[in-house]
């Protein structure tokens, strides 16, 4: 019994040394998860938070610390590799897009919270959206959301979002999204209209039902405002342009065929900013 006692004594006591001294203090440090402008700077802000800890107690608190005041970071977890190592894991939002205030550029990540500390150089703007609480208000959300499921192909295109779901690109028609929902069918449904090259001169792509995007010259279909719910066009709906027919500046044609070129859209003309958006009226068919 007392023989048991003094080995776990002792043990204790290699323990203590051990952690109290540069037997066990980290003295490499990996880090994983970070992203951005201030990629740098964040790097060695963590670095500095570990070494020197103990690989027998280390304190990832004091890690969480030293980035408290970076809103893009939102966790950071640490794994010991004893007995000098550990490997950091950030958790980090990434800009998407930008808010214009006050002639100010502010990155702004896929959750809608602002991010001052990232560089908003070439984002696109989040045309009218308005923030509180250093987060975009919950209606003009979905437009960061839209931006973060863009194929990167199609990102670096992007200008700005108007009306919450409407997106501009620098070379080719507006993208109507009507809605943030099923973003990433959508975003491919766009990725093949644009391929095709037939269909040049489409100033407008409806893409409120992916699996038959509607491309058109003219003044594109109206979208709800982002405190509206989008209206559900389906085929056979009395509201035009209705989601299988297409407008052009003389106005509503028959739906095109399945597979057809008319039934694309594709890169061409821009929409200018003030254009209406009042689609032309039909009348509905007996």
């Amino acid at each position: 019994m007392v023989a048991a006692v003094l080995l776990a004594l002792l043990l204790i006591a290699i323990y203590v040394v051990v952690r109290s001294t540069s037997l066990s203090a980290v003295e490499n440090v990996t880090i994983v998860g970070v992203e951005g402008p201030q990629a740098s700077e964040t790097r060695k802000t963590l670095e500095q938070a570990a070494v020197g800890q103990s690989t027998l107690g280390f304190d990832a608190g004091a890690l969480r610390e030293a980035v408290a005041q970076m809103p893009s970071i939102t966790g950071v977890d640490a794994h010991v590799r004893f007995p000098h190592g550990v490997q950091i894991e950030v958790h980090q939002r990434v800009a998407v897009g930008a808010l214009s205030v006050d002639g100010r550029k502010i990155a702004v990540a896929t959750d809608g919270t602002l991010l001052p500390e990232w560089d908003a150089a070439g984002l696109p703007i989040v045309n009218g959206g308005r923030a509180t609480g250093g987060r975009l208000v919950a209606e003009h959300r979905a437009a960061a959301r839209l931006l973060a499921a863009a194929p990167e192909a199609l990102a670096a295109k992007v200008t700005r979002v108007d009306k919450t779901t409407i997106v501009r690109l620098n070379d080719g028609p507006a993208l109507l999204f009507h809605d943030g929902q099923r973003a990433a069918a959508k975003w491919m449904a766009a990725t093949a209209v644009l391929a095709d090259p037939s269909s040049v001169g489409s100033t407008w792509i409806d893409l409120r039902v992916p699996e038959r995007p509607v491309a058109g010259r003219g003044a594109p279909p109206a979208v709800p405002g982002p405190s509206e719910p989008a209206r559900d066009l389906q085929p056979g709906a009395t509201e035009a342009p209705a989601a299988n027919s297409t407008a052009t500046s003389e106005g509503i044609t028959d739906p095109p065929a399945a597979g057809t070129a008319e039934a694309a859209g594709s890169v061409g003309g821009e929409v200018p900013t003030g254009e209406s958006t009042t689609p032309p009226t039909t009348q509905q068919q007996p």
